[in-house]
């Protein structure tokens, strides 16, 4: 419960105490929500080791089930103080970063030679389908707490670098997890591609797309799984190499947005919670990490 657990400590930082309750909740209910569609349009097979909603309630169920439960997180904000414009904005954004990713490899690796593809993408995507949300929670809890537009401002800020470093362990994981032989599926593959481009020069990030593209390939065509030590058969050494530069600068980057993240705090009053959420940047990351069984080098 990031989100949430977020807008509460942020309230707290700022003084509000549990006044940022009921926007938690329309976080976590908005969030929860995005979860069932993405499932389902993504074609996950797991979500938090589980069946995701729309294998185990079947596709229409887990459809309307995401629409009611995106529905009813307005009923916990507010029109006069800004909270249900801040939450809009940020499901809307959400929307807007999950269109912009490549669903089609080929077609991404195409426009990537010759030069379509923009050089802010990775960052732009993330920002919106998944820091916007982190932003909006932060600037719901100073919102709730009643202070100074600036001091919001600062708190969104911070959910943002939360957010981007969040979003930017995950994808790490499920790269480094597809060289380490960790079972997965195409759909995970297509995610890591827009990542490659943004962190390898543009040479070496065509040699390596064109690696994980052959198995998205593979596996899309013969249903299977890819598995534990696969891995070493299916890429080859220069490959591993240039994974492992991606791997190093997208930890720079995580390291970079956590810095960030601290910068925005510097406006907000001594306490015990603004300690604890100096903290919830790398947090955020190790809990990425260890739900995912992998870690960062």
């Amino acid at each position: 419960r990031l989100r949430s657990t977020l807008c509460l400590l942020t309230c707290d930082a700022l003084g509000g105490s549990e006044r940022a309750l009921p926007y938690a909740t329309a976080v976590e209910l908005a969030h929860c929500g995005s979860l069932a569609h993405d499932d389902y349009i993504d074609g996950h097979r797991q979500r938090r080791g589980a069946k995701p909603l729309y294998m185990a309630l079947g596709p229409r169920r887990a459809v309307l089930l995401g629409d009611m439960l995106m529905s009813a997180s307005s009923r916990h904000v507010k029109g006069e103080d800004g909270s249900m414009r801040a939450l809009s904005e940020a499901g809307y954004n959400a929307a807007r970063g999950a269109l912009m990713e490549p669903l089609d490899p080929e077609t991404f690796l195409r426009d990537l030679k010759s030069d379509e593809v923009r050089r802010d993408l990775y960052e732009v995507t993330i920002r919106m389908k998944t820091a916007e949300l982190f932003g909006a929670a932060s600037k719901l809890g100073a919102i709730a707490a009643g202070v100074p537009k600036q001091l919001q401002e600062d708190a969104h800020g911070f959910g943002i670098h939360c957010g981007m470093a969040f979003q930017v362990a995950d994808d790490l994981v499920d790269l480094r997890g597809l060289f380490k032989g960790r079972s997965t599926t195409p759909d995970y593959l297509i995610s890591t591609l827009p990542m490659v481009a943004h962190f390898l020069r543009k040479d070496r990030a065509i040699k390596l797309l064109k690696g994980i593209i052959r198995d998205i390939t593979r596996l899309a065509s013969s249903g299977d799984v890819l598995g534990i030590n696969k891995a070493s058969e299916l890429f080859t050494e220069e490959e591993f190499e240039l994974v492992e530069v991606v791997v190093r600068e997208a930890s720079q980057f995580i390291r970079n947005e956590c810095g960030g993240a601290t910068e925005c705090l510097k406006t907000f009053p001594e306490s015990k919670y603004s300690r604890a959420l100096e903290k919830f940047p790398a947090y955020c990351v190790d809990r990425m990490m260890k739900e995912s069984t992998r870690i960062i080098p």
